[in-house]
């Protein structure tokens, strides 16, 4: 969907990598930003940073542009701003604390949408990847672990997270057949699922229950009930529809999941110059944000988030900040 060959981040930041190669920017990977040093009007003057040796240093700046995400990786931030989702596992980068929003906040920055966050209601235990959706769209469901449906399974994935981790033990299993999983095979994600045992397969759905070790007979009577509902007879508890859709047929496949956050959407509040504001609208005079450092567009909860959501705030944004950070440097040598 990014653009890249298989889809995957490892793809696409090495095609980052190149570009600053090419161009001669020197990136630091060995190295975290412990300070920033202000003038009274906020201006930003330099960064102080350490080295894993523990040697720091400081280099000055004319612009400065926070491109460090989120901070899904504070749990007590997520606890105070997301309580929602604080107890569902974090798969992204530990190294997202949150710095930009609290460094934005001292220097009088406003944020807004702290609530929004891209979930994964479909994560799989224990090896992390996410199961791909359309297992669920072509008509799949979950059960958790009394082998009983629980909510409308295709909402939205971001908002099936906090669904799942209500369930007993965080945890749900996805009920689908080989005919759904043909079209995501190849995908890096599902590979690596499969390739370590991650998906279950029976010639039937008593025989998978056991293999689950959930109550046989919950599971067929869950299958009976949704394959009436592909019938158009009766209603779905949870409104969900699966009309049109074809009955579970042997072999068939589960894998066992969990809901998990990503990364947060909420940030600091920028222009569309990707000016950091202040809390009265103003913009910070040389300081600018992009990526989930900045205000996303997914709102202020999980069900705004749509694909690709985090990943364009990052390209588009990270474009826009880097320009507008650019114009100003050359202003001021110019």
């Amino acid at each position: 969907m990014h653009g890249t060959p298989h889809r995957t981040g490892e793809e696409l930041e090495s095609a980052l990598l190149a570009a600053a190669g090419r161009l001669g920017i020197d990136i630091m990977t060995g190295a975290t930003a412990t300070d920033l040093f202000a003038q009274s009007d906020g201006r930003v003057s330099a960064v102080r940073f350490v080295r894993p040796d523990g040697a720091r240093e400081t280099v000055g700046c004319d612009a400065l542009v926070f491109a460090c995400c989120g901070f899904g990786g504070d749990k007590e931030m997520v606890r105070r701003e997301i309580p929602e989702i604080a107890d569902a596992e974090f798969w992204g980068h530990v190294g997202n604390k949150g710095d930009a929003v609290k460094w934005g906040r001292e220097l009088g920055a406003a944020v807004a949408d702290m609530g929004s966050y891209q979930g994964h209601g479909a994560v799989a235990v224990p090896y992390g990847n996410p199961l791909n959706w359309g297992v669920l769209m072509n008509g799949g469901y979950q059960v958790n672990s009394l082998g009983l449906r629980f909510s409308n399974e295709i909402r939205g994935y971001s908002e099936q997270a906090v669904e799942v981790i209500a369930q007993p033990g965080r945890v749900a299993w996805d009920i689908y057949d080989e005919g759904r999983e043909r079209p995501i095979l190849g995908f890096a994600d599902y590979e690596a699922i499969r390739s370590l045992g991650g998906v279950r397969k029976a010639a039937s759905l008593r025989e998978l229950a056991v293999l689950l070790g959930i109550p046989a007979d919950a599971l067929a009577r869950t299958d009976a009930e949704v394959n009436l509902l592909r019938e158009g007879k009766g209603e779905d508890l949870w409104e969900r529809s699966f009309l049109g859709t074809l009955l579970l047929q042997a072999r068939f496949c589960a894998v066992k999941v969990t809901g998990a956050l990503f990364h947060t959407q909420g940030g600091l509040v920028i222009d569309t110059a990707a000016r950091v504001l202040r809390t009265d609208g103003s913009p910070l005079p040389n300081l600018f944000a992009g990526g989930g450092a900045a205000r996303g567009l997914s709102g202020p909860s999980n069900w705004g988030y749509f694909s690709g959501g985090g990943l364009l705030t990052a390209t588009t944004l990270g474009r826009m900040a880097g320009a507008s950070a650019a114009r100003l440097v050359f202003q001021r040598v110019t």
